[in-house]
């Protein structure tokens, strides 16, 4: 699949080119050149970017610029064109980081020339075109799914009668969460499980062997010793982990979500979700973490199952900003995790496993209230989802979380908050397990593709609220950005001349007068000695 992003001012212009791509294949978003649609081209990281540069055109030029400082898309060919220009002007669009320039009227023959040279120099080709699939059996259901008439109960029947058809829930799995159940069961119990799968097998058999495991006295051959070589915890997990991801392929199917991504998340917020229930003590570790693999479950059947709904949810959420979930809710009236919840019942998956996915955005309300197993499991999940997309192990539809108050500390036992050796468990088991699961193998403690020359920046912040975990805070640390704790009363100046950035956590009763002290911070400039606002 190639994915195309594409900006121009002239709307019939937009409409003939956005039809012609995908004629031919292409993967097309339209997009306006701004800030905004910066941020959303970060989200969908597009193979090919095509601008239009009207007569006035510092908004392109800005843009482009801001594509080109940008490790992740510093190299992403960018093709501009418009009207016919002196020679001194398009060199300035040359300078500014274009790759070529093509000048009206448009040939496509041209154009499309011209994106297969580009995607040949970073080693992509338009043999990469994906084929279009079909989606829905019925176009009758889809305009139902659509239609703002149709009840939600309805939609969410039909959604899941389509996915049902296609999707059992894995035998695997079903017999691994029995076999929990049991006290007594044991290496050879499992081993019996796993027998009834080949490829699984054959994948345990094959890690167990490598470098990562392997002993120099004896190579294993049977299921049984690969268990007790891995561990009987951590096999099981593995297993689950395999059978799940196993009813997708791999590839990516629309431009903005990567399937790689979405399972290092989802793994990410398993063994999250499994330690945290550990410390809760009310409810089944393979159960959370079997809820915390499966907590985004009903994304990855949109993009599988019902991929125009998917691609409309997901533009506007990086349009607008916010939730892919709330997203979701304005189009349809409902959204993915009602569906999860009729799909999961009919699979027979304990409720509690249920209730704890179609809970999770609500844990920050359980206060006083996760002494029944399914509120337990929701408040796991939903304090796992949010520290896996702060620390940015992989990648869902969208970035955005919400705080977690200092009392869900206070409930997991933990009053120092998520520990640096708590962190390093946590990667320590995505790597792991990821080596089984066939992903590719990413450097976790550090997210080398986010901010660029971290190395020399340093951020302040000031934690008015008091909160145990300041998800800004955590996610620069994760960059490799230094930081500086401020105190509430410490006079602000002394660090005026090394801070690029002060971060204000406020709470809602903190004095404004407090507040305000932080937010015009005057920094000089080392070079060259002109006062800076400090941003907030």
């Amino acid at each position: 699949m190639i994915s195309l992003m594409l900006t121009t001012a002239n709307q019939r212009e937009a409409q003939v080119l956005d039809m012609a791509f995908k004629q031919r294949g292409f993967e097309v978003v339209l997009f306006m050149p701004n800030y905004q649609n910066y941020v959303k081209m970060l989200q969908y990281l597009p193979d090919i970017l095509i601008v239009e540069f009207p007569k006035i055109c510092g908004e392109q030029l800005h843009f482009v610029k801001l594509v080109r400082g940008h490790k992740q898309t510093k190299n992403t060919p960018v093709i501009g064109y418009g009207d016919r220009v002196a020679p001194p002007v398009k060199k300035g669009y040359f300078q500014h980081g274009i790759n070529e320039y093509l000048e009206r009227p448009l040939r496509f023959a041209d154009v499309i020339g011209i994106i297969d040279t580009s995607l040949k120099k970073i080693s992509k080709s338009l043999d990469n075109l994906a084929k279009p699939a079909a989606v829905l059996d019925r176009e009758a259901d889809l305009a139902s799914i659509l239609s703002p008439d149709t009840l939600a109960t309805k939609k969410i029947e039909l959604m899941t009668s389509h996915t049902a058809k296609f999707l059992a829930f894995p035998f695997t799995v079903a017999k691994i969460l029995k076999l929990t159940q049991d006290e007594k069961s044991g290496a050879a119990d499992l081993a019996k499980v796993i027998q009834t799968d080949p490829v699984i097998s054959a994948n345990v058999l094959k890690v167990s062997n490598t470098v990562f495991f392997a002993s120099l006295n004896r190579r294993i051959a049977s299921i049984k010793d690969a268990i007790v070589r891995i561990g009987f915890r951590e096999t099981k997990r593995i297993v689950v982990s395999m059978s799940v991801m196993d009813l997708f392929d791999k590839g990516q199917k629309h431009s903005g979500f990567s399937r790689e991504d979405f399972w290092y998340h989802s793994l990410a917020t398993a063994i999250i979700a499994e330690r945290l229930a550990k410390r809760l003590g009310n409810v089944s570790t393979e159960e959370a973490f079997l809820a915390g693999l499966l907590h985004d479950f009903g994304i990855i059947m949109l993009d599988e199952f019902f991929g125009e709904i998917f691609e409309q949810v997901l533009e506007k959420t990086a349009d607008r900003g916010g939730l892919f979930i709330a997203t979701e809710t304005g189009i349809l009236g409902v959204n993915h995790n009602d569906v999860v919840k009729e799909l999961f019942s009919r699979w027979k998956i304990p409720e509690t496993i249920t209730e704890g996915v179609a809970g999770q955005y609500d844990f920050h309300t359980l206060e006083g209230q996760v002494d029944t197993p399914a509120k337990a499991m929701a408040l796991c999940v939903g304090v796992a989802n949010v520290l896996a997309k702060t620390i940015c192990i992989g990648r869902e539809c969208d970035q955005f979380i919400r705080p977690i108050d200092n009392w869900i500390f206070k409930q997991l036992k933990m009053p120092a908050g998520f520990t640096q050796a708590f962190l390093d468990d946590v990667y320590r088991d995505v790597d792991l397990y990821r080596r089984f699961l066939g992903l590719e193998e990413r450097e976790l403690q550090r997210n080398v593709d986010g901010i660029d020359k971290p190395e020399e920046k340093r951020v302040g912040y000031v934690n008015l609220a008091r909160d145990l975990f300041v998800p800004p805070a955590a996610f620069l640390a994760k960059q490799g950005i230094e930081l500086v704790s401020i105190s509430p009363t410490e006079k602000l100046s002394a660090h005026d001349a090394q801070l690029d950035l002060v971060i204000t956590m406020a709470a809602p009763d903190s004095d404004p007068d407090t507040v305000d002290r932080y937010c015009g911070v005057v920094r000089r400039g080392a070079e060259t000695g002109r006062d800076n606002q400090s941003p907030q």
